[in-house]
């Protein structure tokens, strides 16, 4: 006789290889009262796919996980810019299901010698604007981490909800395939401006994404409390946007989309 019974799920999320494109070319912007080179943008496209897929299945006898988020997602990132309450509703827009696919972003600007290119040389928005004038002290260098990964694993910090961008996420394996999350993104870099750097002066501006998928499996408010997992390995992909004056002024120097670490 069965007293009792208890089903154990393993779940884990595998990501397909990603589509990328070009979005835009280079071009010259104006802004400020300065002309400034906009880097050719790129769109990339991603999915993964959760197993097994019977937990999905309502016919079965599965975990209670299709509902909405009942819980903040990490946001100590987005709290140190607007404050705990702002940075948290931030970090929660777009987070609508317990199923959640996410990415975190880390900066670095590359400036190697002849090395001249000051914070005034470089036009940024939104959170990088901040980080960007944290590191403008050390500037100009040769290698500057404006913002490295958050130390939570869990984390996002480049996600739906900042400033109100859509990243055109798909958070629902229910409805998807089923067992598949997706997002797409368009990743911006700064503009510098047209006339900077010396003759043949160089500058990789480099953005690093690790993208993962999370699930909130607790349902506890208490402090310190851990609700959100990951489950999947980092898929992990690189913007450079590379800039190069070969005389008189900056020009595009193949900026790129690339999938895994520089």
């Amino acid at each position: 006789q069965v007293v009792r019974k208890m089903n154990v799920w393993i779940v884990w999320a595998t990501y397909e290889d990603a589509q990328i494109s070009e979005r835009i070319d280079a071009g010259v912007e104006y802004s400020d009262s300065n002309i400034y080179l906009r880097p050719a943008t790129f769109d990339i496209s991603m999915k993964a796919h959760i197993e097994p897929v019977s937990i999905f299945d309502k016919n079965n006898d599965i975990p209670q996980l299709d509902g909405k988020r009942t819980q903040n997602v990490p946001a100590s990132i987005y709290k140190a810019r607007w404050g705990d309450e702002n940075g948290q509703t931030i970090a929660n827009n777009g987070v609508e299901y317990r199923w959640d696919i996410s990415q975190a972003i880390k900066r670095v600007y590359l400036n190697p010698a002849p090395t001249t290119m000051t914070r005034a040389d470089y036009f940024v928005a939104h959170m990088e604007e901040m980080y960007l004038d944290n590191a403008a002290a050390g500037l100009p260098a040769a290698n500057t981490l404006v913002n490295d990964f958050p130390e939570d694993h869990v984390e996002g910090t480049d996600d739906f909800g900042l400033m109100g961008v859509n990243r055109n996420q798909q958070n629902n394996p229910y409805k998807n395939g089923p067992g598949e999350v997706g997002l797409h993104d368009a990743p911006n870099a700064p503009w510098v401006v047209l006339s900077s750097g010396s003759p043949d002066e160089t500058v990789n501006v480099q953005k690093s994404f690790r993208n993962f998928v999370r699930l909130q499996i607790g349902d506890k408010k208490n402090e310190g409390y851990k609700n959100w997992y990951i489950v999947s390995d980092y898929f992990l992909w690189n913007y450079d946007a590379r800039f190069k004056n070969p005389g008189e002024y900056m020009e595009d120097d193949g900026s790129a989309v690339t999938i895994g670490m520089p």
